[in-house]
């Protein structure tokens, strides 16, 4: 990341080097939960047009249209009697995407 940005981050937060502490201090799960309670602080003083906005502006924000559950049962077929349920984020918030299938049998 470029140094400036970094620098800057430190100055007005007042905390040297808190991209090592971050790093160094945290596990991937307190980061993830750190993380995470900054994004819900955030969304919390959203307003609806502005959700609006980046819906319609960031790809990034936009629901899929894939049913990844049948995506899977496809892919990777099925036990017999089985149906899959619901998807589970099972990695650290910035790692790679991974996800499980929780399947039920009937």
């Amino acid at each position: 990341m470029n140094a400036s940005v970094i620098n800057g981050i430190e100055k007005k937060t007042g905390v040297a080097d808190i991209v090592g502490l971050l790093a160094e201090r945290l596990s991937g799960s307190e980061l993830g939960s750190l993380l995470l309670a900054v994004y819900e602080r955030r969304t919390e003083r959203m307003k609806p047009a502005e959700l609006l906005r980046q819906y319609c502006g960031n790809r990034l924000v936009r629901p899929a249209v894939t049913d990844m559950i049948e995506l899977d049962a496809a892919v990777v077929g099925e036990p017999e009697g089985a149906v899959a349920d619901q998807w589970v984020w099972v990695g650290d918030v910035g790692e790679d995407e991974e996800w499980i299938t929780i399947t039920l049998l009937s």
